[in-house]
């Protein structure tokens, strides 16, 4: 008799494993509209023809641009496929939407511009949110069973603003949606919760028990952001601004904030491995320590 199958998000979320600072760190992104199916590594198995995957790979690499496919499942293949070129910065974030007839045709984009806070220049500014839905299945079957009920929903409430795309990162806090251009990550979503999780950061509000953090910042920055917007009840997005920040020895990192008011906040979080080694993903065939930010001290500020 067969021990019954344990999901990567279903034992996260037994072992109470925190959501904060867990966000992967990106700035820049491609999405690139592409039906699939994906296979383990979308951008590499997808039906894209290798000899435009290959060098479009190496080249956002170099550049350290994420490259995502996006998807829905209830259009025909296009003729002119979706693009996004995204900037997520600290300070200022964008999403440049365009259309391509052949993906090739990304080949001669000067994507250096991206990572430079500049437009591409094949598309348009879009001054609404955009938002990625992870349900890429082969990757991690967690991703499909908690995501898709997620991109249907989105999909079918924010027409041409919603996506499913291919991995972003954290399989084991699926459902997972990522809100563009601000690459703010929200896990552990379902049905019941994702349409109010959206509304509220359609207003300018985080949803605090669904933070995963913001891509634009390493992991340290993202934990001592949440810690202090628990703290201090902030639950605007611009409420918390980072200044700076010190590593102050290998697992220890201070962050100064600007807060609401003139106020400001230091914070000390400290990284630690849990002591039991666990299996973090489906597809994992190795346990691992899972990592978790502690708070050492917040202190208040002269202004």
């Amino acid at each position: 008799m067969t021990s019954p199958r344990i999901f990567c998000s279903t034992a996260s979320e037994a072992r109470n494993e925190p959501l904060l600072g867990t966000a992967s760190q990106v700035t820049d992104w491609l999405l690139l509209e592409q039906p699939g199916p994906w296979g383990y590594d979308a951008t590499l198995d997808s039906g894209l023809a290798l000899e435009i995957s290959g060098p479009l790979v190496t080249r956002v690499r170099e550049l350290g641009i994420r490259l995502v496919f996006i998807r829905r499942r209830d259009t025909r293949r296009p003729r002119r496929r979706h693009v996004y070129f995204v900037h997520t910065g600290a300070t200022a974030s964008f999403v440049e939407h365009g259309r391509v007839e052949d993906p090739a045709e990304l080949l001669d984009a000067d994507l250096s511009l991206l990572p430079r806070g500049q437009h591409v220049g094949l598309g348009t500014v879009e001054t609404d949110p955009v938002y990625l839905v992870c349900t890429h299945g082969r990757h991690d079957v967690c991703c499909s069973i908690r995501g898709w009920p997620l991109a249907k929903l989105l999909c079918s409430r924010m027409p041409g603003r919603a996506w499913e795309c291919s991995h972003i990162g954290g399989d084991r806090f699926a459902g997972n949606v990522v809100c563009l251009p601000r690459g703010v990550y929200f896990g552990r979503l379902g049905p019941n919760n994702v349409l109010g999780v959206v509304e509220d950061y359609e207003r300018g509000i985080i949803d605090l028990d669904h933070y995963r953090g913001r891509s634009c910042f390493p992991t340290a920055i993202q934990a001592a952001e949440h810690f202090v917007r628990g703290r201090e009840a902030l639950a605007g997005i611009d409420d918390v601004v980072l200044e700076t920040w010190e590593g102050l020895d290998p697992s220890t990192a201070a962050v100064w904030f600007a807060l609401p008011e003139g106020r400001r906040a230091e914070v000390v979080v400290r990284v630690k491995r849990d002591k039991d080694p666990v299996v973090l993903t489906c597809q994992a065939t190795r346990p691992s320590r899972p990592r978790r930010f502690e708070l050492v001290s917040i202190s208040r500020l002269p202004t």
